[in-house]
C-alpha cells in the first residue's frame, strides 16, 4: 500500500533461490530505506495439484507463496533518477521459518549493502520498479543454468 501509484503499471523481475543458494539480500541499488516491514508468515503453502514432484510444485506455487509467505518488504529511493523508487521483496518460502532484518527506515544504503538473511532453505525475491523507470533491461544471462558438479542440480551461472 505504501507508494502504491508509483509501483502500478511498472516492471516486475522475480527470482527463485534454491535452498543451496547464498541466502543473505545485498541491495540492488543506492539510496535511501523509506519504507521496511516484515509481513505473513504460512509455512509449507503450496498448490499440490500442480504435480506430485515436491520441486515442481513449489516453482509452480512462486506467485501463492509470494502473496502468503513470510515476506521483508523494503521501498527504496534510488540515487539512480532513472529507477525512482525501488520496492525489494524477500520472500521466505516452504520452511522458512524466519527472516532476519538489519536496517531500518531513514538508512541510506550503498549497492550491495548487506540488508538481511533468510534462516533456512529455498526462498525468491522479487523487484518492483515505479512506473516510471526507464530504460530496463536485464542480463541475458540471468537465464543461463549449469550442471553443478558438487550439488547435481542447474545453477544460476550469476550465482557464483
Amino acid at each position: 500500500q505504501y507508494f502504491k501509484d508509483h509501483f502500478i503499471g511498472g516492471t516486475i523481475y522475480q527470482g527463485y533461490l534454491d535452498p543451496w543458494c547464498y541466502h543473505k539480500w545485498r541491495s540492488p541499488v543506492s539510496g535511501v530505506i523509506e519504507k521496511c516491514y516484515k509481513i505473513g508468515n504460512s509455512h509449507y503453502a503450496g498448490i499440490p495439484s500442480y504435480s506430485f514432484h515436491l520441486a515442481d510444485s513449489l516453482l509452480n506455487s512462486i506467485p501463492l507463496l509470494t502473496m502468503t509467505s513470510v515476506r521483508q518488504i523494503y521501498i527504496i529511493n534510488c540515487d539512480n533518477p532513472n529507477i525512482g523508487r525501488l520496492a525489494v521483496f524477500e520472500i521466505g518460502m516452504a520452511e522458512i521459518s524466519g527472516i532476519v532484518n538489519y536496517v531500518k527506515e531513514g538508512d541510506r544504503i550503498e549497492k550491495g549493502a548487506l540488508l538481511g538473511m533468510f534462516r533456512f532453505g529455498g526462498s525468491s525475491h522479487a523487484l518492483v520498479f515505479s512506473n516510471k523507470a526507464k530504460n530496463l533491461t536485464f542480463n541475458e544471462s540471468i537465464y543461463e543454468r549449469k550442471l553443478s558438479e558438487s550439488t547435481g542440480f542447474f545453477e544460476s551461472v550469476l550465482q557464483k
